[in-house]
């Protein structure tokens, strides 16, 4: 679906989706450096964007490890090496 199409059928689509990544960027910053939580599971990360879940993970735990699961080809195609 367009993207257009999506801001017409869902007007607070843009806000929601800065409230969850701001969700995102709190539970994991909990978790790894409140919660000692040191290993991560991200499924479905989509493309990448500021304060991805290794980035909010490592700055408060950088041995912090992470692995992201996806299977859509664009997503991949921005985890390959240049």
């Amino acid at each position: 679906m367009p993207a257009e199409q999506m801001i017409k059928q869902y007007p607070d689509i843009a806000r929601a989706s800065g409230r969850n990544r701001a969700f995102l960027g709190r539970a994991v910053h909990y978790l790894a450096a409140e919660a000692g939580i040191r290993q991560f599971l991200d499924i479905a990360p989509a493309c990448p964007a500021a304060n991805n879940t290794h980035e909010v993970a490592q700055r408060a735990a950088p041995e912090a490890r992470i692995v992201y699961v996806d299977n859509d080809p664009i997503v991949l195609s921005h985890a390959q090496p240049c």
